[in-house]
């Protein structure tokens, strides 16, 4: 008689939690902080830090680079330093500090407790000082390959810069806790280039022609009275920069501000006047820019004619007496949206 085979299953033993503390690629916090540096050239390059948040502590006399985005930066107890810091997509947090000199790049600027902190600024949302003295800001203009993408990694727009509208929760009266560094200094001077061999293949570069964000005027004052409104939508938004290249060529003039959102197509067609713009604002965000100079309105319809950019694809102000109608009627929109 024959037998039967059977095959018995085995029951495997229950999986195990792995807790974010025991994973082999968990973060190292030493790989994201610099402490207790004195009279070094420190930092991080390109790739290294990747969107983790970052701490600077206890440093003095030292010149520190952070070449890589990141998801928030706290810099505490640190003096006579000088800094720069690419984009961090949320706030960057200064305590406790005195005497730096800084260039910055983030969503948030706050400050406590601090004194004589100089810092080429770049931020989305309304700096913020606090118990702070001999602040003063300036525009950030920064190049290097690596830092165009790495704004697009921290989710910030180089068009969406407030470096000016400081809030100081701490005022005192008849005097200023902050102030505007002087145009006559620059970022070169102020944050240099790294002397170090570990940097040495970073090609940095000042030049404000060059700066991946737009250098805006904003609390400065301006030479000329005659200012328009620009507006790109979403079809022709890449060509802003070289539009404000070739600008340049023929004209000497000043960007006030500028801004990048996303606007209601209802919205667009009240603002702008054309029903062809209700269509273009359906597909993305449009760069709206604020620019003055002599006869700026001819020259920028020159730059667009060159460009082959026609003014059925592009907002411009059609004379200086709209401009300014043109200009209260965007800003204020963005500011209706912002304060929602």
């Amino acid at each position: 008689m024959g037998c039967l085979s059977s095959t018995e299953s085995v029951e495997e033993p229950p999986k195990q939690p792995v807790f974010s503390w025991d994973r082999d690629d968990r973060p190292d916090p030493k790989d994201y902080t610099i402490s207790e540096q004195d009279g070094t050239v420190c930092g991080r390059k390109p790739g290294t830090i990747n969107g983790q948040q970052f701490i600077i502590e206890n440093c003095k006399n030292s010149s520190i680079y952070i070449y890589d985005h990141s998801a928030m930066v706290t810099i505490d107890r640190c003096e006579n330093c000088t800094i720069f810091i690419a984009p961090i997509k949320g706030s960057v947090f200064i305590r406790n500090c005195k005497n730096l000199k800084c260039a910055i790049a983030c969503q948030q600027f706050r400050s406590r407790d601090c004194q004589k902190i100089e810092t080429f600024l770049y931020c989305q949302t309304q700096p913020i000082i606090e118990s702070s003295t001999g602040m003063k800001f300036a525009c950030f203009q920064y190049y290097y390959p690596e830092l165009e993408e790495q704004f697009k990694l921290a989710g910030l727009s180089v068009y969406n810069n407030t470096w000016s509208t400081i809030h100081d929760f701490t005022p005192v009266e008849q005097s200023e806790n902050w102030s505007l560094i002087p145009q006559s200094v620059t970022l070169e001077q102020h944050v240099p280039r790294p002397t170090s061999e570990e940097f040495a293949d970073i090609n940095v570069k000042f030049e404000s022609e060059l700066s991946v964000v737009p250098f805006t005027q904003q609390k400065r004052a301006v030479k000329s009275d005659q200012n328009c409104l620009i507006v790109f939508f979403d079809n022709n938004k890449s060509k802003c920069k070289e539009f404000l290249k070739e600008l340049a060529k023929i004209t000497d003039y000043c960007i006030i501000q500028t801004k990048e959102i996303k606007m209601e197509p209802e919205d667009v067609e009240r603002i702008f006047k054309k029903e062809r713009f209700r269509e273009l604002s359906t597909q993305g965000s449009v760069v709206g820019l604020e620019l003055s100079g002599e006869s700026v309105i001819m020259k920028c319809e020159e730059v667009l004619k060159e460009m082959n950019v026609s003014l059925n694809d592009i907002f411009l102000s059609n004379n200086d007496a709209s401009a300014k109608n043109d200009v209260a009627a965007f800003y204020n929109y963005i500011d209706m949206m912002m304060s929602t």
